[in-house]
């Protein structure tokens, strides 16, 4: 769900959308591309979306938060947000700013971003921003086209892009080396138990500096943070293995199957078996729809 509020309207809103049909031969596409422009109070929520959303900032300010990470994006910032439980994008204090966007969609889009290590959601300074611009430009412009021989030539240039974005995030996150090291840490080894103290050392820093930098720039603490990582992964897990709860349990750093369902449970909503049904249910039904 996409909740969008602001004061007026867009001085000024580009979008480009790629035809329906098209996507019944494609295992990855774009929905759609824009190029927008406000010039007040503007905020943009986004809550379970099933797509990949780029960001990229031409000029102003933008404040972001993806699954209890903050981030300040500046002119040739780019926030990508794959498929956040709930993120937020809002204008800066002068309400001015200019972006461009795009969201991909497919079959494929988990594989191809695993390959390209774009997993998670991040925020990167470019080092070449007119680069970026050109392929979302060309995409655009591809799916203005609205012609089937364009398919394979979007799908090109999406992973040109995406490959793009890969090469710009290597070493790039915009957090001192020290909370990168954190987190990378927990998101390699979520079946790890770090205590606090362990994570610092591993980090290079003491516990209250890393405490300070999980609040400053992640909004959360490290053990909350690990425990969304685990989550998220036994979301994944449940969506696309026939491993059993158990086993899942066991890869999210579980020893004990009913503290996990319970864990689960609070996070989702749902048990891990009622939540695997009811995401089943709701593929079955986009399907036949």
């Amino acid at each position: 769900m996409v909740v969008l509020s602001g004061k007026i309207k867009p001085h000024r809103y580009i979008v480009r959308r790629w035809d329906a049909g098209f996507r019944q031969t494609q295992q990855l596409w774009p929905l759609e591309t824009t190029v927008v422009e406000y010039n007040t109070f503007y905020t943009w929520e986004l809550y379970n979306p099933p797509y990949l959303a780029v960001e990229f900032l031409l000029d102003g300010e933008l404040f972001a938060e993806v699954d209890n990470r903050k981030y300040h994006l500046n002119p040739g910032d780019l926030l990508l947000m794959n498929k956040p439980k709930f993120a937020a994008v809002k204008s800066g204090k002068n309400g001015f700013f200019r972006k461009a966007a795009i969201l991909i969609q497919g079959t494929l889009l988990d594989s191809v971003l695993l390959d390209f290590s774009l997993d998670n959601s991040c925020h990167i300074t470019l080092r070449e921003p007119d680069k970026i611009m050109m392929l979302l430009d060309e995409i655009g412009q591809l799916m203005e086209r609205k012609e089937s021989d364009s398919i394979h030539l979007v799908n090109g240039k999406l992973l040109e892009l995406l490959s793009r974005i890969s090469a710009e995030a290597s070493g790039n996150s915009g957090y001192p080396e020290e909370l990168n090291r954190a987190l990378k840490n927990i998101e390699n080894r979520p079946d790890k138990t770090f205590s606090l103290k362990e994570l610092a050392v591993n980090s290079g820093c003491s516990v209250s500096t890393l405490q300070r930098y999980f609040q400053q720039y992640c909004g959360t603490t490290p053990l909350q943070y690990r425990q969304t990582i685990r989550m998220e992964l036994a979301k994944k897990l449940l969506n696309s293995t026939v491993l059993s709860i158990g086993e899942i349990a066991e890869r999210t750093g579980y020893s004990d199957q009913a503290y996990f369902s319970k864990d689960f449970k609070k996070y989702c909503g749902l048990p891990p078996l009622l939540w695997k049904k009811q995401q089943a249910a709701s593929k079955t039904m986009l399907q036949t729809s």
